[in-house]
């Protein structure tokens, strides 16, 4: 055998070869986050890691309000000890009935040094950027919940001129709701009068129907998963625009 020596090569660190890094944290029935942020994200220098967080069914307030305590522990399991630029949390019911302070700060329990985002005020960034006053609401769940959504859009300045809320007890379920289903809802649930048509819950597969609902409603379509891959970005420190998924991901300020 030979005598094992050091290599006489200078090691060289960079960052990995992404220029944001988000990290992820997905409810454990989430069947559309990873798969719409991996679709919009392609060619892109944006990495993003992933961790689940157990949720429990039916979607009431108080089954949404159980992840809390657990929200710790799942950013602590993310890159531990390496850099992210953001922790995403997708889950925007939750958000609403936890209230973002619990929520930023049990992420801060596991990992204290980056921003976090969560769908619910990303789509308030969201509204702003787009000026957006006045919103039609749909969402998937038990009138209950999404009347909670809908008061805390109310509470943050936002006009809901309608809403609308399809009833679905599952997460499970509602990860199982075809695109043409929420097309339909969606084009059912808009009301003319309003600046932009929220999709809540990112459980459902919404953000891949957006561009379509743009060319026919005539205005800004937003999704859950959209608004929270959005301001991931732009709170990690990246102004990218991307190819497809709305304009609110595009940048197209005009056409409406």
């Amino acid at each position: 055998m030979g005598n094992a020596t050091a290599t006489p090569i200078e090691l060289v660190y960079d960052d990995g070869g992404a220029s944001c890094r988000i990290g992820l944290i997905v409810l454990a029935t989430d069947l559309a986050t990873e798969s719409d942020f991996r679709r919009a994200l392609v060619g892109q220098s944006v990495e993003f890691h992933t961790t689940r967080v157990l949720n429990a069914n039916p979607v009431t307030l108080e089954n949404l309000r159980t992840m809390g305590p657990q929200l710790g522990e799942c950013a602590g399991r993310i890159l531990p000890g390496m850099a992210l630029d953001v922790i995403a949390y997708s889950c925007t019911s939750a958000t609403v009935a936890l209230g973002f302070d619990t929520v930023a700060a049990q992420i801060a329990a596991g990992r204290d040094d980056v921003p976090v985002v969560t769908p619910a005020t990303a789509a308030l960034n969201g509204f702003t950027a787009i000026g957006a006053k006045r919103i039609a609401l749909m969402t998937p769940y038990l009138t209950e919940v999404g009347e909670e959504v809908a008061d805390y859009f109310r509470s943050n300045g936002i006009e809901v001129l309608k809403q609308t809320h399809l009833g679905i007890e599952s997460d499970a379920d509602m990860a199982l709701l075809s695109p043409g289903s929420i097309k339909q809802a969606a084009r059912a649930a808009h009301h003319p009068e309003a600046d932009a048509l929220f999709i809540s819950c990112t459980a459902i597969r919404a953000m891949q129907t957006l561009d379509e609902l743009e060319s026919v409603l005539k205005v800004p379509c937003l999704s859950s998963i959209q608004c929270l891959l959005w301001d991931a970005l732009r709170q990690g420190g990246s102004d990218l625009n991307l190819a497809t998924d709305g304009s609110l991901l595009t940048g197209r300020t005009e056409g409406f």
